[in-house]
C-alpha cells in the first residue's frame, strides 16, 4: 500500500476510533453531569494532575523515540516496556506517600483515598503504551479502534451504574480504572506482545536521551494545564473547579475528536517523509487546511449556541460554565497548529528547543494564572486562550528558521484558511444582533443557528475556493479509492 493510501486508511480508522471514543465519552459525561453534582466533579478536577504527571513521566518520551527508530526490534520494545513499568511503579509509590499532604492542603480528607486509588491507572497505563506504539508505528489503526471501543463501552456502563448508586466522584474513578484495565487486556490480545525480561542499558540510553526532552516538555504543559484547577480550588469553591473543568472538557470534545485521530497518524507519517522539506511542507499544509476547515466552524457555532447548548445537554445547573467555554473555544482553534508544528520541530531533532519553549510558556502561564485567578476565572480563561495564540506564533517563527517554510508564508496560509469562518462569523453575528430574530426554545435556537452558519460557511467556501474544502474533497476521493483497492 502506498504512503498516501496508508495515511488515508490510518486517518479513517484513527478518526473512527477517536470519534467513537469521544462520542461515547461525551454522552457518558453528559449523563454523569446530570447525576453527579458540580462539587463532586470539582474534587475529581483536583486529582487529574497526578495522573497527567504520572503518565507523562512513566513514558519519558521513549515511545516517540520507538516510532522514529527504523528497524526497532524486540530488544527496543522490551527495554522501553520495562523502563516504563519501573518508572510508573516508582511514581505510584511517591504519589501514595504524598496523598495525605495534598488532602490536608485542601482540607478534604476524602482526597487521600481517591488519589491513591485513581493513580493505580498510571501503572496500568504503562502496560498499554508499548502495544499502542507498535500499532501506531506500523499504522495499524484499525486494530487500535477495535481494541479501544469495547473497553470504553464496558467502563462507561460501570461508571453510569455506580453514579446512579450515589458513588459520586468514585464512579468516575472506577470508570477510569476499568477502562485502563480492559484496554490493556484487549490491546495485548490485538498485538500478541508478550513482555520479556530483556533490558539493554545502551538501548535505554538511546531512547531516553531522545525522549526525555519531549517528556519534560509535555510535563510542563500538563502541569500548567492542571494547575488551573488547583489554583481555582484554592481561591474559589469546588463547584467553580467543576464549572471550569466542564467548560474545558466540553471545549476539548470537538478539538480532541478531530486532532487526536490525526495526531496518531501525523507523527508516524511525518517520520516516513524524513528531511524532505518540500514534501513535509506540502503534507503539513494539507493537514492543517483540512483540520481547520472542519474544526473552526464547529468552534464558532459552539460559541454562538453555548447557552442553549449547555441548557439542553447539562441543565441550567452548569450555566456558569458558559462564559469560560466560549472564551476557551477561541484559543482551542490553535491547538492543532501548535501540535503539528511541534511534531515538525521534533522531526528536525530540535527537542531541546521544545523543552525550553515549553518551560518558558508554562512558567509564564503559571505566573499569569496566579495573578489573574484572584480577580476572576474569566480573566484566566482569556489569558489561556491568548497564550495558545502566542505559542503558535513563536513555534511558527522558530520553524521558519530551520525549514524552507518561511514565517510570512505560514501566516498568509493560516489566515487564508480562516477567511471563510471569519466572514461567516461576521454575517451570523450581524443577523443575530440586528435582525430581531427570536427563538421559541433552546432546541430551535441550536438547530437554526447551526444550520444557518453551516450553509453560509459552505457557500462562502465554494465561492472563495477555500483550500480546506478542496482538500476535504480529495481526502474523500482518496478514501473511496482505498476502499476499492482493498
Amino acid at each position: 500500500m502506498s504512503l498516501r493510501k496508508k495515511a488515508v486508511s490510518g486517518i479513517f480508522w484513527a478518526g473512527l476510533e477517536q470519534f467513537g471514543q469521544s462520542g461515547i465519552g461525551f454522552l457518558v459525561q453528559i449523563i454523569l453531569a446530570r447525576i453527579i453534582a458540580p462539587e463532586q466533579f470539582g474534587i475529581f478536577g483536583l486529582i487529574l494532575i497526578f495522573n497527567a504527571i504520572g503518565d507523562t513521566i512513566s513514558d519519558s518520551g521513549m515511545c516517540n523515540s520507538l516510532i522514529r527508530t527504523e528497524n526497532a526490534d524486540s530488544k527496543d520494545f522490551n527495554t522501553v516496556f520495562i523502563s516504563n513499568l519501573s518508572i510508573s511503579i516508582l511514581l505510584y509509590v511517591i504519589i501514595f506517600a504524598i496523598a495525605p499532604s495534598v488532602s490536608s492542603y485542601y482540607q478534604l480528607p476524602v482526597l487521600t483515598d481517591i488519589i491513591r486509588v485513581y493513580s493505580i491507572g498510571i501503572v496500568i497505563g504503562s502496560f498499554i503504551s508499548i502495544q499502542s506504539t507498535i500499532l501506531r508505528k506500523t499504522l495499524q489503526f484499525k486494530k487500535i479502534a477495535l481494541s479501544s471501543f469495547p473497553s470504553l463501552v464496558i467502563s462507561s456502563i460501570i461508571g453510569i451504574v455506580l453514579a446512579k448508586e450515589d458513588y459520586g466522584v468514585w464512579a468516575i474513578v472506577y470508570m477510569y480504572l476499568s477502562k485502563q484495565l480492559l484496554a490493556a487486556i484487549f490491546m495485548t490480545i490485538s498485538t500478541m506482545f508478550i513482555p520479556k525480561l530483556i533490558f539493554d542499558f545502551s538501548i535505554f540510553k538511546k531512547h531516553f536521551l531522545f525522549g526525555y526532552k519531549i517528556m519534560l516538555s509535555l510535563l510542563f504543559d500538563r502541569i500548567a494545564d492542571n494547575f488551573i484547577s488547583l489554583a481555582i480550588g484554592k481561591n474559589f469553591s469546588l463547584a467553580n473547579v467543576g464549572y471550569y473543568n466542564r467548560a474545558n472538557s466540553m471545549k476539548n470534545f470537538p478539538i480532541l475528536s478531530i486532532n487526536t485521530a490525526l495526531e496518531q497518524v501525523v507523527y508516524p507519517l511525518f517520520s516516513t517523509i524524513g528531511n524532505n522539506d518540500n514534501k513535509l511542507k506540502e503534507v503539513y499544509k494539507q493537514m492543517i487546511s483540512l483540520v481547520l476547515f472542519v474544526m473552526t466552524p464547529i468552534m464558532c457555532v459552539l460559541i454562538f449556541i453555548a447557552k442553549p447548548f449547555f441548557n439542553v445537554l447539562l441543565t441550567s445547573v452548569w450555566l456558569p460554565s458558559v462564559p469560560y467555554f466560549q472564551i476557551l473555544c477561541i484559543g482551542g482553534i490553535f491547538y492543532p497548529l501548535n501540535l503539528y508544528l511541534q511534531y515538525l520541530i521534533m522531526l528536525k531533532g530540535k527537542t531541546k528547543f521544545l523543552l525550553y519553549n515549553s518551560l518558558t510558556k508554562q512558567v509564564l502561564s503559571i505566573i499569569g494564572i496566579l495573578i489573574l485567578v484572584k480577580s476572576s476565572i474569566v480573566h484566566v480563561s482569556i489569558f489561556i486562550s491568548a497564550m495558545n495564540i502566542f505559542s503558535f506564533l513563536f513555534l511558527a517563527l522558530f520553524y521558519s528558521k530551520i525549514s524552507a517554510y518561511k514565517f510570512g508564508g505560514q501566516l498568509i496560509d493560516i489566515i487564508s484558511y480562516f477567511i471563510p469562518s471569519i466572514i461567516t462569523t461576521i454575517v451570523v453575528f450581524i443577523v443575530l444582533k440586528y435582525s430581531g430574530i427570536t427563538f421559541s426554545n433552546n432546541y430551535v435556537e441550536i438547530v437554526a443557528v447551526s444550520t444557518g452558519f453551516v450553509l453560509v460557511y459552505l457557500f462562502i467556501s465554494v465561492i472563495t475556493k477555500a483550500t480546506g474544502f478542496s482538500t476535504l474533497i480529495k481526502f474523500i476521493e482518496n478514501r473511496k479509492s482505498v476502499n476499492n483497492s482493498i
